[in-house]
């Protein structure tokens, strides 16, 4: 959790954000989306959610990232698959935390790990591509 309240005063610091613009969400919220996904979410992940998972001010906010909008990205993902016959099948433990006007889409797979790697699928056929090594790192990198 501290790395994650390491990134929200960066958030501030930077002027990406301020209090007002930081809203996490609820315990409730990460059980909603863990049991809509039928997964157990990473720890880094429900830190994340739980500091600024509703809002983080200007931090992507031209990307699905933000609870509730997330809900849909499986769906959307598998829309793009099939659309642009891509040679790929989302893994099974896999959840996609963000979206990019529908041809971009992050995930990390949920398999016990508390900070996973990050993984890159867009259209255009090629396969996933690894972007980082920790979800943590991920966010790291999106406030720089």
């Amino acid at each position: 959790m501290s790395q994650i309240n390491d990134i929200r005063g960066e958030l501030l610091q930077k002027g990406l954000a301020t209090e007002d613009t930081l809203e996490g969400v609820s315990m409730a919220d990460v059980g909603r989306i863990e049991s809509l996904a039928d997964l157990q979410l990473p720890e880094a992940y429900k830190s994340f959610l739980l500091s600024f998972g509703k809002n983080a001010g200007k931090l992507a906010n031209d990307v699905v990232f933000f609870y509730s909008e997330i809900l849909g990205l499986k769906e959307e993902l598998e829309e793009m698959i099939d659309e642009e016959g891509l040679d790929f099948e989302i893994p099974s433990k896999a959840f996609i935390f963000s979206g990019y006007q529908g041809f971009q889409y992050h995930y990390f797979i949920c398999d016990g790990k508390d900070d996973p790697e990050v993984y890159r699928i867009m259209d255009g056929g090629g396969p996933p591509e690894k972007v980082a090594d920790t979800f943590t790192d991920y966010l790291k990198s999106m406030v720089s």
